[in-house]
């Protein structure tokens, strides 16, 4: 394996690392620590999100390129749930000895390396092993709750997915470098490149972070955004009456991942029905809309299913919901996929509801704001979908009339 500091420098070189001394960024990758300098009259959001292979993604089934783009984008979008601004964000990346080899990149005198020195790093060099003791525990976590299947059992056989692979099926097979269709030398090189283009896309750049060697690959990032004090949006906020809206088609990410998973993640023809679920596109404009002119009185974002989201919106805010079956923006299934897919037949209905990864926000909006929400940006992929009640109970109802209970079935690791 090549030298960290090699590894760290091959980073800093393909990604956005901002202009040190700007008015926000003071001091960057070079040394312990970033130093950040917040604007007047704005606050932090921050929040961290962990993507780990075996559980939320396979190196041998999604391309790299995809694993680097999803894995900043859906860190960033908790900002745009929030209302926030992304503006810069900590990378922690542990990589099998395969997967990280760095030659041909010629050490660059401007990171200014300290010996036996990450200058990624976000803390001390004395953490190299508490970090890996820490990814170690978090593996064995999931791997405890997702691994309960034989480890040769094929991936379109896993039980309905969500935003990992599967509630109780996904395998954690052994070691990721020796195993057949380990990440190569060039894994990384795509990786870095579709980070860098989501970080283009997101308008946020990389200032820290940490590396480290792994049996597999493990992302962990931290996103920070900034918005007006007293603006972020919460999800406790939600009244009885208000309007509950979601953005865009849902259960679109969930098809795609179905299609993944039978190997169509670089099929021409399918390329629209897999990129929401490998390139998941943040409502980072919304978001602020949403919360620049206070017209929503909750939000968050679907990362789980509508179904699991609502219903921790809804605890959040102590009440319930009532959502139509019949307003819910569901995913179309053309002919071209349904024969990709086989036998399995797919409910439109039950991927909107509990298919993860779609990364749409759901927001509620008081009555006498009931006609802002046209003014948005993106209004026309807004959808009213029902209304929030007393009643602290979730209610789908059917388009004969019949209510059911609506109960959470989108992805939980640890179900």
């Amino acid at each position: 394996m090549a030298r960290e500091s090699q590894l760290v420098e091959k980073i800093a070189r393909a990604l956005p690392t901002g202009k040190c001394g700007t008015s926000r960024l003071r001091l960057g990758i070079g040394d312990d620590a970033a130093v950040l300098s917040p604007a007047g009259g704005t606050e932090w959001v921050l929040s961290c999100d962990a993507f780990l292979e075996h559980v939320h993604f396979e190196a041998k089934t999604h391309p790299p390129d995809s694993v680097g783009y999803k894995a900043l984008a859906r860190a960033s979008s908790d900002l745009a749930a929030m209302g926030a601004t992304p503006r810069f964000y900590l990378l922690t990346l542990a990589l099998p000895a395969g997967a990280a080899r760095t030659s041909g990149f010629p050490t660059s005198a401007a990171l200014r390396l300290a010996k036996n020195s990450s200058p990624l790093h976000s803390h001390s060099r004395t953490s190299h092993s508490a970090a890996r003791r820490s990814f170690a525990g978090q593996s064995s976590l999931e791997r405890s709750s997702a691994g309960r299947s034989s480890a040769d059992r094929s991936l379109v056989d896993r039980s309905f997915v969500g935003r990992g692979f599967s509630h109780d099926r996904t395998s954690a097979r052994g070691s990721a470098a020796s195993a057949p269709g380990a990440p190569s030398a060039g894994w990384l090189n795509a990786f870095l490149k579709g980070m860098a283009r989501a970080s283009r896309e997101l308008g946020i750049t990389i200032i820290g972070g940490d590396t480290t060697k792994s049996d597999r690959i493990l992302i962990s990032i931290t996103v920070l955004g900034e918005i007006t004090p007293g603006r972020a949006l919460t999800r406790s906020g939600a009244h009885p009456g208000d309007i509950i809206y979601v953005s865009g088609k849902l259960g679109r990410a969930q098809l795609g991942l179905e299609l993944v998973l039978r190997g169509h993640a670089r099929n021409r023809q399918l390329r629209a029905l897999v990129q929401p679920h490998l390139y998941p596109k943040i409502r980072i404009e919304l978001g602020s809309w949403l919360a620049r002119h206070q017209i929503a009185s909750s939000s968050m974002d679907l990362s789980d299913g509508l179904s699991s989201d609502l219903a921790r919106l809804c605890t959040a805010s102590k009440v319930g919901a009532k959502i139509y079956a019949s307003k819910v923006p569901s995913v179309s299934i053309p002919p071209a996929a349904a024969r990709k897919l086989g036998q399995q037949k797919l409910d439109p209905l039950q991927l909107a509801l509990h298919g993860g990864e779609d990364y749409e926000l759901l927001f509620t909006v008081s009555p006498r704001q009931a006609k802002n929400p046209s003014r948005a940006p993106g209004a026309a992929s807004l959808t009213a979908i029902g209304e929030i009640t007393r009643n602290r109970q979730l209610i789908l109802v059917h388009p004969d009339g019949h209510n059911e209970p609506l109960e959470s079935h989108g992805w939980d690791p640890f179900r």
